[in-house]
């Protein structure tokens, strides 16, 4: 009877001792703070600016799918260098293509630089201004090619010889096309500084690709031989005139003027050929 009494005792001590447990896990469970999170779709700008990322110029921000850095004046050129080619092979190569026609001055070099990827920027009275250096080494010419290309109203874009004062050749809205492309003239040297300036409400409709360095490694000026055939079967001798019985004299009489005047082509920026 006494073994029985004592082990009633301890079950109902045992019980008592599992809902203390239980509250005390519970009470704990209140206090337990949820620990700090920082809100989400919201991100901590850093002072320094990054145009590898974006840019923020003055009040205004240009946003490319990036976070947003906060403007500061950057005064540190970007340079892109390629290193030197071999003409001596491709002068062989381009000769063996003479025979067909295609006179072939320099070959493309393949790049992907935008201003919100390379160069620097800068601001002043709401202007902003990206600068960019290039150089192909040892090329006989520089042309450039520009995939994308739209610049808006009141922007321009200026390419110069970096190794003198020459004076830079502009590109404005006026040379905007349906195609969406600038394809440059040449530049007789081996390095180029480019210079955008665009108001700064407006960076944001800028377009600048800049996709192929085109490395002439051979002469493509006014005295090159343009191929080694000078005549193709479409063309028309401007000799002929009226005068002469020229089924075609008289249409060629109307273009006088224009027959003394003879043009310079390039093709994709590695051809080049001629016409008058």
């Amino acid at each position: 009877m006494l073994i029985s009494s004592k082990i009633i005792l301890l079950d109902g001590m045992n019980g008592q001792i599992k809902v203390i447990t239980i509250m005390v896990i519970f009470i704990l469970c209140l206090l337990i703070k949820k620990p700090f999170a920082p809100p989400k779709n919201k991100s901590f700008s850093p002072v320094e600016f990054s145009i590898s990322e974006s840019l923020s110029l003055n009040n205004d921000r240009f946003v490319e799918n990036r976070k947003i850095h906060h403007h500061k004046s950057i005064n540190k050129s970007k340079t892109i260098s390629l290193p030197p080619l071999h003409h001596e092979p491709l002068i062989k190569k381009a000769v063996a293509l003479e025979e067909s026609g295609v006179y072939r001055f320099a070959t493309s070099r393949n790049v992907s630089v935008q201003p919100v990827s390379h160069g620097t920027w800068s601001s002043k009275d709401n202007i902003s201004t990206w600068k960019f250096n290039l150089k192909s080494s040892g090329a006989r010419s520089i042309n450039l090619t520009f995939s994308e290309f739209n610049l808006p109203e009141g922007a321009a874009l200026s390419i110069a010889n970096d190794e003198d004062n020459s004076r830079p050749i502009i590109f404005t809205a006026r040379d905007n096309d349906a195609h969406g492309q600038l394809w440059t003239p040449l530049f007789k040297t081996d390095r180029l500084k480019l210079k955008l300036t665009v108001p700064t409400h407006l960076i944001a409709k800028t377009v600048l690709h800049l996709t192929k360095i085109n490395h002439g490694f051979r002469d493509a000026g006014s005295g090159f031989k343009i191929s080694s055939n000078t005549s193709g079967s479409c063309q028309i001798d401007v000799i002929c005139s009226a005068k002469d019985n020229s089924d075609y004299g008289p249409i060629i009489d109307i273009y006088r003027d224009q027959i003394k005047s003879v043009g310079a082509f390039t093709l994709n920026g590695i051809d080049t050929c001629s016409g008058a």
